[in-house]
């Protein structure tokens, strides 16, 4: 995606920073921020970019019987990665998928879903990430899905101006790019 801003607009410096948990940034930080979350922060504007549904993520090479909730819901019992702050999407799993009554404990978590991506890739666990965000680390074959097994929630990607500054012109362009790549 970075690459075919950069690609379509060379003459446009791009700088990510990035911060797991601020609820804002201080002024002049950035011109855009991309936040996980439910849409509601006290912004003028915040344009959703991703789907509000997660999926279970399994290392490279799981193998799913006839029934794939029945694999997953072992895998996970065994080995389930939990992303700090949505820890109820294993409950969510396990419920809506009959995985068993409660939602695996586990001993790994991550502050984020891309730290989750890489764990699972690396064999340490199953975790639950936005489908959006796995489709890349899916096409790599770096980490399998269950078919067919998903979570749906409020929670998604979303693109937001800085606040209490005028947006540049660059800004308003990637955010466009952004909103456009997204949907489509």
């Amino acid at each position: 995606l970075l690459a075919e801003f950069q690609s379509a607009y060379p003459e446009i410096p791009v700088r990510l920073c990035t911060s797991v948990w601020a609820e804002t940034l201080a002024a002049g930080a950035c011109d855009l921020d991309i936040r996980y979350g439910d849409g509601h922060w006290p912004v003028p504007e915040a344009i959703r970019l991703t789907d509000p549904v997660s999926i279970p993520v399994c290392p490279p090479g799981t193998e799913f019987g006839a029934d794939p909730a029945a694999t997953l819901g072992m895998l996970a019992r065994r080995s389930a990665i939990h992303i700090m702050g949505y820890e109820s999407f294993w409950a969510t799993l396990a419920r809506e998928h009959a995985l068993g009554a409660d939602a695996p404990v586990s001993t790994l978590s991550a502050d984020s879903s891309l730290v989750a991506l890489e764990m699972v890739a690396a064999g340490l666990g199953v975790a639950i990430v936005a489908r959006d965000l796995a489709a890349a680390h899916r096409a790599a074959g770096r980490v399998t899905a269950p078919p067919g097994i998903e979570v749906a929630h409020n929670q998604a990607h979303y693109v937001i101006l800085a606040p209490g500054q005028p947006a540049r012109p660059e800004a308003l362009l990637f955010r466009t790019f952004l909103v456009n790549r997204f949907a489509g």
